[in-house]
């Protein structure tokens, strides 16, 4: 996914400043390179709520969002184990 994509997604959801903070680990980790939909991007800030006087660190923000999406993934194959059915 490119990175003006990912902008947009915190962008749209109000986050504007976690993507102006980890914009370079986003590029250089490429986290988000998997994600095909920025829909992804965008529930998972919806669904995690981050202050921006709190502290953060990429690390974590990237643990959250891995366990999101192996979440997201899971469900997405359990779905079509049960279509199949």
């Amino acid at each position: 996914m490119d990175m003006q994509s990912i902008k947009q997604s915190f962008d749209n959801t109000g986050y504007s400043f976690l993507y102006e903070k980890f914009k370079y680990q986003f590029y250089v980790s490429d986290l988000f390179a998997k994600v095909e939909q920025t829909a992804i991007i965008e529930s998972f800030l919806e669904h995690y709520c981050f202050n921006e006087d709190q502290r953060l660190y990429y690390d974590d923000f990237s643990y959250y969002f891995r366990t999101f999406q192996y979440y997201i993934d899971k469900r997405n194959l359990q779905s079509l184990f049960n279509e199949t059915e």
